[in-house]
């Protein structure tokens, strides 16, 4: 399975860093039906053919996403599109 590994630095808070993966998450969810929780600082998700996690560390946001063989072919498109939310939200 393709696999997506980011890490971003960031100056917020705990609780602006978690706000902002909440954020995220119902965007998520509205716009591609992934499903998700926390658990513990690990904001885990899934959805057919995706699944992943966000994990808040102080000052650093880590992402990792497995896309399934049949969504291989858009690895560059979610990739950029992680990276894109990524410093919009955590710049």
């Amino acid at each position: 399975m393709p696999k997506i590994n980011m890490q971003k630095t960031h100056s917020l808070t705990t609780d602006q860093a978690r706000e902002k993966v909440n954020q995220l998450a119902a965007s998520l969810k509205d716009k591609y039906g992934l499903s998700g929780s926390w658990a513990g600082n690990r904001y885990e998700f899934k959805r057919t053919g995706v699944t992943g996690f966000v994990k808040l560390e102080e000052k650093k946001v880590s992402v990792e996403v497995d896309l399934s063989f049949v969504l291989s072919p858009l690895k560059g498109k979610v990739e950029e599109a992680v990276r894109q939310k990524l410093d919009q939200e955590f710049a």
